[in-house]
């Protein structure tokens, strides 16, 4: 299993946040990589660099995102095979998301939405679904 990290807008590919979540990701025997958009500051073509490193990809993967780097994960996901999709805080509020219709597949008996991601999917008129499956991670 190989976790895929999505930084933020004005974050880095090695911030503190992604730092810790890899050193657990290690831990629990998984690869990490944490993808570098520095020099991209169009959301939509994070989601571009994200998907070329995916599609050299065979292995089982996790997408994880904060922030902008939650647009990324969870656009990308849309197109990939991803096991799972963690977002921390993710900025539903960019405006190419507005409209669309994301299925959120459960794929543990518990799913957490927060307060404020509710919030801003409303905001950004996201149309977001839970479905339960019988897949676990």
């Amino acid at each position: 299993m190989k976790v895929y990290f999505s930084h933020g807008k004005e974050s880095g590919p090695w911030g503190t946040k992604i730092k810790r979540l890899a050193k657990l990701s290690e831990g629990m025997g998984c690869a990490v990589e944490s993808v570098d958009y520095t020099d991209l500051m169009d959301p939509d073509l994070r989601v571009e660099r994200l998907l070329e490193v995916l599609t050299k990809k065979d292995d089982s993967f996790l997408l994880v995102g904060s922030s902008m780097g939650g647009y990324v994960s969870l656009v990308a996901s849309e197109s990939v095979n991803a096991t799972a999709v963690f977002l921390m805080a993710p900025a539903l509020y960019i405006p190419s998301l507005n409209g669309r219709s994301i299925t959120l597949v459960r794929r543990t008996s518990k799913l957490c939405t927060v307060g404020p991601t509710m919030l801003s999917h409303r905001r950004a008129r996201l149309d977001m679904q839970r479905k339960p499956t019988a897949h676990c991670i």
